[in-house]
C-alpha cells in the first residue's frame, strides 16, 4: 500500500513539474517579445515553483541538476530587476497623472536625487542639517 501511495506522489510530482516547465516555456517567449508585467510575474512564479519541484525530487543531487537549479535562479534574479523597473515605471506614471501637488512632489523628488537636497527638504518643512 505503501508503494501505490509513494507511486501517486511521485506521478503528481512530475506532472506538477511538466506543468511548471510548459508554464516557464510559455511566459519566458512572452516576456521577452513583449512588455507583459503579467508575464514576468508568471514566469518568476513558474521558476520559483519548478525549482521547488526539482528539490522535492532532490535533482540537484543528479548530474546536470545542480546547474539546472543555478541557471532558474539566475533567470528569476534578472527578471526580478525587470519587474522592479516595471513597478517603479507604473508608479512614476501614477504619480505623474495625479493632481499637480503630486507633481510638485515628484519634481521635488528628481531635484534631490540630482542633488538639490534643499528644494526637497524645504518642503517638508524640514532641512537637511535639521536635528529629528
Amino acid at each position: 500500500m505503501s508503494g501505490a501511495f509513494d507511486q501517486t506522489n511521485l506521478q503528481n510530482l512530475v506532472r506538477y513539474q511538466h506543468e511548471q516547465l510548459v508554464r516557464f516555456g510559455a511566459n519566458l517567449g512572452k516576456a521577452l517579445s513583449t512588455e507583459d508585467v503579467d508575464a514576468v510575474h508568471d514566469l518568476r512564479v513558474a521558476s520559483r515553483r519548478l525549482h521547488d519541484a526539482l528539490d522535492v525530487m532532490d535533482l540537484g543531487s543528479v548530474e546536470g541538476g545542480g546547474a539546472v537549479q543555478a541557471s532558474l535562479k539566475r533567470i528569476r534574479k534578472g527578471f526580478r530587476r525587470v519587474r522592479d523597473l516595471d513597478v517603479l515605471r507604473i508608479s512614476l506614471r501614477e504619480c505623474a497623472d495625479t493632481e499637480l501637488p503630486g507633481r510638485k512632489r515628484l519634481a521635488k523628488w528628481t531635484g534631490f536625487c540630482h542633488g538639490d537636497a534643499n528644494g526637497f527638504f524645504s518642503g517638508l518643512g524640514a532641512s537637511p542639517g535639521a536635528a529629528g
